[in-house]
């Protein structure tokens, strides 16, 4: 898996918790504690997708780290797509 798979894949499920926040909503206890929960999780995963995100295209390493994968460029010392 690439990072731009994993970055894809992360932003779903974060997108997927906001979404729960806006669905249960805090009308009462049991909703209002389910919703902090969601967004503690949301919260998370947006530390990951800060922490994993590539900030360099193409990338600094040699050319003989790079391989071809299902037909797309990649790295592997940082194993992102170029």
């Amino acid at each position: 898996m690439t990072i731009e798979k994993a970055v894809a894949m992360i932003q779903n499920l974060r997108n997927a918790e906001l979404e729960t926040i806006k669905i249960v909503g805090y009308e009462d206890k049991i909703t209002k504690d389910f919703s902090l929960i969601a967004k503690g999780k949301a919260d998370y995963l947006g530390k990951i997708l800060e922490e994993i995100e590539p900030e360099t295209y193409p990338c600094s390493h040699p050319k003989k780290w790079h391989d071809i994968s299902d037909g797309q460029l990649y790295c592997m010392g940082c194993n992102q797509n170029l």
